[in-house]
Formats: structure tokens, sequence, C-alpha cells
């Protein structure tokens, strides 16, 4: 097997199989590298045609600066109704 590929299915498990779960840098280059896993996720997401969330938000330290910002990623079913 590749190693695109299992890039892939390690990235298929992780949000098919946990649907609304948050996952930061820090998982997803686990899975696909510090340095890769930006690029590797937006070629799967284009490839398997679903589409994640995604949230910003700032960490400051007790004094109010900034210590880091994280950038976190999720995937949510749409939603099936039945036509009238």
């Amino acid at each position: 097997m590749s190693a695109r590929r299992d890039v892939e299915q390690q990235f298929a498990r992780m949000f098919l199989e946990h649907p609304g779960r948050w996952y930061g840098m820090h998982d997803l280059a686990k899975v696909a590298g510090i340095g890769g896993w930006r690029t590797r996720l937006s070629e799967w997401t284009r490839a398997s045609g679903i589409t994640l969330e995604k949230r910003q938000y700032v960490v400051k330290d007790p004094t109010g600066k900034t210590r880091y910002r994280v950038s976190e990623r999720r995937y949510v079913p749409a939603v099936k109704t039945e036509a009238a």
C-alpha cells in the first residue's frame, strides 16, 4: 500500500468514524507529518468529496498576551431531509 493511500485511510478513520470530534495540528501531523498535513488533508477532502469545518482561536497568558493560535478541523455529516 502506498504511503499516500495509508494517509487517506487514516484520515477517513479519524474523521468519518468520529464525526463531530475536533482534531488539532498535533493529531493531524501524526498522520501526515508536521510539514505536510495541510496539503494531504486538502487532497483527501477534495478526492473524497467531504467538507470539514474549521475553527481557530487564540490562547492567551494571564496578562492577555497571545501565546499561540489553535487551528482545528472536524467532520459533521450532512443531515438528510426527505422530500415532500
